[in-house]
């Protein structure tokens, strides 16, 4: 699979307030080296703030350098682009829902080709809550 997306949400634990860039840092991270497995060197860049419908959020963008043991079939380069929107319950945050895409960015099989790098960024930008 060349690219993908998925999305979710984060809860609070136990009540405790969620920091919305440590959040969706660390969410890349994990989501980095879960994909292209722990060896994988994960480049989180520094969150960007936005909005979605008006609520808080921010974008993210993490390129990916696993450690390729089968070129032809495995990417040398990869792209976790996460945006995290703050859920809040009563004004307070109680969670980040997100809208993850990775995507293969160079090596691995010549087809399919790796997804253009402005479309994850579209995908991104589609982005709505509920």
């Amino acid at each position: 699979m060349r690219s993908f997306a998925a999305s979710g949400d984060v809860q609070s634990k136990e009540g405790a307030d969620l920091d919305l860039n440590k959040t969706v840092t660390d969410f890349a991270k994990s989501f980095g080296t879960g994909y292209y497995k722990d060896t994988a060197k994960v480049d989180v860049g520094t969150p960007e703030e936005t909005e979605v419908g008006g609520k808080k959020a921010v974008k993210i963008t993490a390129p990916v350098t696993p450690k390729v043991s089968v070129p032809k079939c495995e990417a040398a380069k990869g792209e976790i682009a996460i945006i995290g929107v703050l859920l809040e319950d009563d004004g307070q945050p109680a969670g980040v829902a997100m809208l993850v895409v990775v995507s293969d960015a160079q090596g691995g099989p010549d087809d399919p080709k790796p997804l253009p790098a402005d479309v994850a960024q579209d995908i991104l930008d589609s982005a709505r809550v509920g």
